[in-house]
């Protein structure tokens, strides 16, 4: 089991708020998945997976979370 780690946790979260706020008005998924906080938050690595399925399964489902997995976890997931 992962230990949680408030420093990736915050970070997570205002990279997500972030992307989410200046991609929420755009309809090309190229357009969003180029905005520079999500290839952050793919850096970011399979640490904050738990973080992104959170937020699946709550209200915020956007931008595009599932692509966001995929590119982390490659052959790792089944989409």
């Amino acid at each position: 089991m992962r230990r949680f780690d408030p420093v990736i946790f915050v970070r997570f979260n205002f990279l997500a708020d972030s992307w989410n706020e200046n991609t929420i008005f755009m309809s090309s998924v190229h357009q969003i998945m180029q905005a520079p906080e999500a290839s952050t938050i793919v850096d970011m690595g399979e640490k904050v997976v738990p973080y992104i399925l959170e937020r699946m399964k709550g209200k915020d489902f956007g931008p595009c979370w599932h692509l966001i997995l995929a590119q982390i976890l490659g052959d790792k997931v089944c989409i």
